[in-house]
């Protein structure tokens, strides 16, 4: 690709523009109740680029990730278009797009490597058409398989975006500082590749995993000619920024997140979920039926359950036969370490979470056999002048490249638009599964809210199949306190009050630090004409958010438009109460110290 300057810039261009149109159905999106009302929605403290958004992005540990860049580009889009979700969606499409194209660019170097069969430093300038072909089969694989549909369709997935966006930089960089011989320069590529990694690591800890896959490139397809000794040495500055990312994960996760019951339970419960997890992204690259949000962890995981025994057979069958035809296959037995290094840190090894595995997980693990695929086209056109393969073999290998990809985009474009609001997409979560609890809580939750939004006349019709969905994920998991909340909502909105107190009140015993629970049944109160028992319900909520304007202004409103209303019907000494009560907020406000 060296046609030029502007030249060499098409097929990279083209590619992104691909990316771009395949995600354009979710540029109309929603803000989603799948972690996007925490991080962002009810979240206050990222919006804007002052002082204190930028240290807080640089202190917080907000949803158990520390990724501070993350933040900042939040903060970005806050300023540039407050909270409308087109400018937080568009920031994901286009990060997805400059990906793709910073992918092609590797992917050219490293199937040149392969194609050479010897040190990429000695690859040529001018990359053969094969070479460019497989290539951008490889890139456009990653760049519209529906597995790219959740971190790119989803605001929160930004981590895990510009986490990638930096990953590959550094790879490129490595790459660029390897070329010309056996020993890695420290130059400007160098240190750029360095500095690169260091970004990714401080927009998602995943990324981590790095120096391990560099170490895999070296053997295959880089087949850098350097003693094991002198490979790890050179790593060393990789290594130590590693560390550090893993140590300030497990300090994050101790103390904002507690590990799930699978990081204590037996060692084969464990390995079972660690194989159905490692199973999981190849098995969805190959065949992306079935995509969801969540892929619950089950309560129990057995051998006698087909579920957990076919993914151990399947994993412990690659491995050995990948390891047997390693002189043979030397590429499947790279991108398959390449996929286990990224995602054991998310494995059922060492957990935390709902998930068994997650799509998300699948942007950097799947790399390699994306570019497996891309090779195979790659061979085909070099070795049709062999006389080895036919013209009809080599125009069937161009078609079938062509309609997976067609498939794959229209796959893509299909779910993505799946992923337009929150009911839709639980709608489809829980006919993919309906065993999943979660998934029932998360769509009992999208259905109230979004009745209220959109037709509060349907509220209290929509209200009972939330209920019914608040019941199934007890029904399925009771140590669910969502659905306590959920179905003490769906209850309280059909005016079944003295019903709804009993969920309310388990949830606010089960998650005492939340300040949804008071304030959730402060508003029972006051549905069943009880303003006084409300008030300290709402003094409650407040001492749990006190850093929360927004949740101190609802109450304040709340108790104005209660204490007028019970004004009108002569109960003035309750109207009093009332009163008194939003005086005394009002006061506490007026006398706390402003930030300097």
């Amino acid at each position: 690709m060296r046609a030029g300057r502007a030249g060499a810039w098409t097929l990279p261009l083209l590619v992104m523009l691909v990316a771009i149109g395949a995600f354009i159905p979710s540029l109309s999106a929603e803000f989603l109740n799948w972690d996007d009302g925490v991080v962002l929605v009810r979240n206050e403290a990222y919006r804007g680029l002052g002082w204190s958004q930028v240290r807080w992005a640089f202190t917080n540990t907000l949803v158990g990730h520390y990724m501070p860049l993350t933040w900042l580009t939040f903060g970005v889009n806050y300023a540039l278009g407050g909270m409308n979700p087109w400018g937080y969606h568009a920031i994901n499409v286009l990060l997805h797009g400059v990906n793709a194209a910073l992918f092609l660019l590797i992917a050219v170097r490293l199937l040149t490597a392969v194609g050479n069969g010897r040190d990429a430093s000695d690859a040529p300038r001018i990359e053969t058409p094969a070479i460019v072909a497989g290539s951008l089969l490889a890139t456009l694989l990653f760049a519209v398989h529906p597995q790219r549909v959740e971190p790119v369709a989803w605001v929160t997935g930004r981590s895990t975006l510009l986490s990638g966006f930096f990953y590959l930089l550094a790879v490129l960089g490595y790459l660029r500082s390897t070329a010309g011989g056996p020993v890695m320069r420290w130059k400007w590529a160098g240190v750029a590749s360095l500095g690169a990694f260091v970004a990714a690591v401080l927009s998602h800890p995943i990324a981590m995993t790095l120096p391990l896959s560099l170490l895999v490139l070296d053997v295959y397809p880089l087949r850098r000619e350097r003693a094991w000794r002198d490979r790890l040495r050179e790593k060393v500055p990789y290594g130590a920024v590693a560390l550090v990312a893993a140590g300030l994960a497990v300090l994050v996760r101790h103390r904002d997140v507690l590990w799930t019951l699978a990081a204590s339970r037996d060692l084969e419960t464990r390995i079972l979920f660690a194989g159905k997890s490692l199973w999981l992204y190849p098995a969805t690259f190959v065949l992306p039926s079935g995509l969801s949000p969540l892929y619950e962890l089950p309560e129990s995981a057995t051998l006698s359950s087909l579920r957990f025994l076919l993914p151990i057979l399947g994993v412990a069958g690659t491995i050995t036969i990948l390891y047997v035809g390693r002189h043979r296959f030397p590429g499947g037995l790279a991108a398959w370490l390449h996929m286990a290094i990224v995602v054991t840190p998310v494995s059922g090894v060492v957990h935390s979470g709902l998930q068994l595995g997650a799509d998300r997980y699948s942007y950097l693990a799947n790399l390699g056999f994306a570019l497996l695929v891309g090779y195979g086209l790659a061979w085909v056109l070099l070795t049709r002048d062999t006389g080895r393969i036919s013209a009809l073999t080599v125009r069937l290998s161009c078609g079938i490249g062509i309609v997976v990809v067609v498939a794959l985009a229209a796959g893509c474009w299909g779910y993505a638009r799946t992923w337009q609001d929150s009911e839709t997409l639980w709608r489809w979560a829980t006919d993919v599964d309906g065993e999943c609890a979660a998934c029932q809580v998360h769509l009992s939750e999208a259905i109230i809210s979004g009745a209220a939004r959109k037709s509060p006349d349907a509220v209290p019709s929509r209200a009972r199949e939330a209920e019914e969905h608040a019941r199934r994920a007890l029904a399925l998991r009771p140590d669910l306190v969502e659905a306590y909340f959920n179905l003490g909502t769906a209850l309280a909105a059909q005016q079944r009050y003295d019903e709804a107190d009993v969920p309310l009140r388990a949830y606010i015993q089960r998650a005492p630090g939340d300040p949804a629970g008071p304030w959730r049944l402060g508003l029972l109160r006051l549905a069943q004409n009880k303003p006084v028992e409300a008030v300290p319900l709402f003094r409650a909520a407040l001492d749990l958010a006190a850093d929360s304007p927004a949740l101190r202004g609802r109450v304040e409103d709340v108790l104005h438009e209660q204490a007028s209303q019970l004004e009108r019907a002569g109960r003035h000494s309750e109207a009093a109460v009332l009163v008194n009560e939003r005086a005394r907020l009002v006061d506490r406000e007026n006398r706390r110290p402003t930030s300097p």
